[in-house]
């Protein structure tokens, strides 16, 4: 581990000042337009913006780090970031701030595109998977971390949104100073849809519904947490809890899955995280604060956050592993999709009937999951588990992480780096995916 700290050292350094500032970020703007009276669907929109933008970020990003490479591809993202984060406290509005967190998506996706990339060619046979693991935790530590800057300044000063500006500035420095050779061209796939789909019904509903569920979540929990009286401390603690919950319980969650049907502890799962809203929303309504709040938002991040992992590796039972790339980039839209629709949609519900409500809808939209994934049941035998793929955390990210998916390895050889990113029809005349496992 201590090899792959110093031969990642600079990338991860970078991640961890990036991921600091990409943690404080969401977290503030959704306190800041609380208090400025942002209307909930508002703050949805606004949200919404983001997901799309980062879900079309990581396609069009592709043939940008191409042309110019990692290191000046990096600074361009890091430098278009720095400034809307700053312009958010120049220019406040509903609107403005639409088109900042739209610019802002495009970038971040441009930026773990580079990053994720770069840490792949770095990577050996070898340690692949222990690099993987690392990545998570470094990323998920500090977008954790993030979280704890509100509480340093007033959010309805400038001097909170400058702190994101000088972060995602420093990120730079680690990467500029690296002696490391950049690497080579970045692996792309095209993005076929209905291919995909086809290969994994589940998998792809399942990732639109885990993306309208946390993209609500994400969007407006802070607001939420201000809403039923929280301070910065208190909204910060409520956003860290989920975070921490989903990375407490998806490694077990997925570990269940390798041993029985997939689709089963996927459906298990999603009942649970239904639930878990539920008693998050009866806990709201209450007005129960203290360990009950932050132990109810620890357990519903643990059960609702896994739920993509899982959709990833339902879909990935399906494909051969040179697929792996292409469909983790029609995953990711399909995430985007939910992601576009899902805080609109509990913002609304947030306006009309409460802070609750975010977590009523969580619920609705996870009971949908349960209901498909039953329905997907009767329509398809299961994977046998010795044939399964093994577990692999999938957090929502670029395409080129699933590179660093040890079982992609052995044909990555296969991928046509020189395809054009862009949308496809979809499948050839309805066949399934090549080498299925099932």
């Amino acid at each position: 581990m201590i090899t792959v700290f110093v031969s990642f050292g600079a990338l991860f350094l970078s991640l961890a000042i990036l991921s600091l500032g990409n943690g404080l970020l969401p977290t503030l703007i959704a306190v800041r337009a609380t208090l400025e009276g942002f209307t909930g669907g508002e703050l949805g929109v606004i949200a919404a913006a983001y997901f799309a933008s980062f879900g079309v970020g990581c396609l069009i990003a592709v043939p940008l780090v191409r042309r110019v490479g990692h290191i000046r591809s990096f600074a361009v993202f890091a430098a278009v970031v720095a400034a809307t984060a700053s312009a958010h406290a120049l220019v406040v509005d509903p609107w403005a701030w639409t088109a900042l967190r739209a610019v802002t998506g495009l970038c971040f996706a441009g930026l773990y595109v580079v990053i994720e990339s770069w840490v792949n060619e770095l990577s050996t046979n070898e340690n692949r998977g222990r690099v993987l693991s690392i990545y998570r935790i470094v990323d998920l530590a500090a977008v954790t971390g993030g979280q704890f800057l509100l509480p340093l300044a007033d959010p309805a000063g400038f001097e909170l949104f400058s702190a994101v500006t000088i972060l995602i500035a420093l990120s730079l420095v680690p990467v500029g100073l690296t002696k490391g050779v950049q690497p080579g061209p970045v692996a792309a796939g095209r993005v076929r849809l209905v291919y995909f789909f086809k290969a994994s019904p589940l998998g792809m509903m399942g990732c639109v519904l885990v993306g309208a569920a946390l993209g609500a979540f994400w969007g407006l929990g802070a607001k939420v947490a201000l809403d039923v009286g929280l301070d910065s401390v208190g909204v910060a603690s409520f956003m860290s809890a989920a975070v921490v919950g989903g990375a407490v319980l998806q490694l077990p969650i997925g570990r269940l899955s390798d041993f029985f049907d997939r689709r089963l502890v996927l459906t298990i799962a999603a009942g649970l995280a239904g639930l878990s809203g539920l008693a998050l929303a009866a806990v709201l309504t209450a007005e129960l604060g203290g360990w009950m709040l932050f132990a109810a938002v620890g357990f519903f991040g643990g059960l609702a956050m896994p739920l993509y992992s899982l959709c990833v590796a339902h879909m990935n039972d399906h494909l051969a592993p040179s697929d792996f790339v292409e469909a983790g980039a029609a995953l990711l839209v399909a995430y985007a999709m939910g992601a576009v629709v899902g805080p609109p949609a509990a913002g609304e519900l947030i306006r009309l009937f409460g802070p609750a409500s975010l977590f009523v809808f969580t619920a609705g939209v996870h009971g949908l999951l349960l209901l498909y994934a039953l329905f997907r049941m009767t329509r398809r035998a299961a994977v046998p588990a010795a044939e399964q793929g093994v577990f692999v955390p999938a957090e929502r990210s670029t395409p080129q992480v699933f590179v660093l998916d040890p079982r992609s390895e052995e044909d990555l050889d296969k991928l046509t780096v020189g395809d054009v990113v862009g949308p496809h029809a979809g499948g050839e005349g309805g066949s399934e995916p090549s080498t299925p496992r099932s």
